[in-house]
């Protein structure tokens, strides 16, 4: 059975992780500046331009690297794609399937929202029929239709898993393909959701510190603490959650990858 533990080893333990953790973090810091970090006074132009350039520039890269890191992890002999051009070219082939599952993703969003806010108004009827009762079956549909659009978002993700193994389309234009991979990968996708509690405790903890810190209007009896916080210290604090998430984040690619070697030979019916 795939373990957590493993796949953060074998990300850990990769031969070249210091330089492609100092590169992964630079590219990821830049983006985020660009995306997050532009001044209000600039937002008819420079902001427009900024993410213009993060997006031909930086996202390509970004998603390549993690769809490399998805190939890679395929291999016996694992370790982190290189820091160079190859996740930018790989990014980029991969720009067709992205445009058209982020449209599947829209359909399959509104076709499995719609009959779920039907459902949750029908338990609202009924928890004002029935009190407590309906109280409490309205709590526990919340969370049942919650999960269940979790495990069809993962669902969605392991189309792209399948497509790093080979880096190939063939079969994956068929936008039922999500819910297919419900019937293989939901206990194991419950089982990751419980796994990942623990390895993201840390990494979350230090990012609400962030948004805590580059937020403080929303905390009107701190506000005298921090009367303005420069927009150098804004950068450190982006920069700060990303440093902490990265590691945890490519531990969860790894092993959504070592899911599915061992659901390959279902999976592989489902594909040419």
């Amino acid at each position: 059975m795939a373990s957590i533990i493993e796949s953060f080893k074998r990300v850990w333990k990769s031969p070249n992780i210091l330089p492609v953790f100092v590169g992964y973090l630079l590219v990821q810091a830049v983006f985020t500046v660009l995306t997050n970090g532009v001044p209000k006074e600039y937002l008819t132009t420079t902001s427009i331009l900024c993410v213009a350039l993060s997006v031909i520039l930086f996202f390509p890269w970004l998603w390549g690297f993690h769809l490399q890191l998805s190939h890679n992890s395929f291999a016996e002999d694992f370790r982190l794609p290189d820091f160079n051009l190859t996740p930018f070219l790989t990014g980029f082939k991969a720009i067709p399937l992205g445009i058209v599952w982020f449209i599947y993703f829209i359909l399959i969003y509104i076709a499995v929202t719609i009959p779920l806010f039907i459902i949750l108004v029908i338990l609202a009827v009924l928890t004002k029929l029935f009190g407590t009762a309906g109280l409490v079956l309205f709590i526990l549909g919340i969370v049942a239709l919650m999960l269940f659009i979790i495990v069809l978002e993962f669902s969605c993700f392991f189309v792209f898993v399948a497509y790093t193994r080979t880096f190939s389309t063939k079969g994956l234009w068929n936008i039922l393909l999500p819910f297919k991979f419900m019937k293989i990968f939901t206990k194991d996708i419950i089982v990751l959701i419980l796994k990942c509690i623990p390895i993201f405790l840390i990494p979350m903890g230090i990012m609400t510190l962030a948004v805590f810190l580059l937020n403080p209007q929303d905390y009107p009896k701190l506000s005298p603490y921090f009367p303005q916080i420069p927009m150098i210290w804004t950068y450190a604090m982006l920069l700060l959650a990303t440093f902490a998430m990265i590691i945890p984040c490519w531990t969860v690619y790894n092993y959504f990858v070592e899911i599915y070697k061992e659901k390959s030979e279902v999976v592989s019916k489902l594909l040419p």
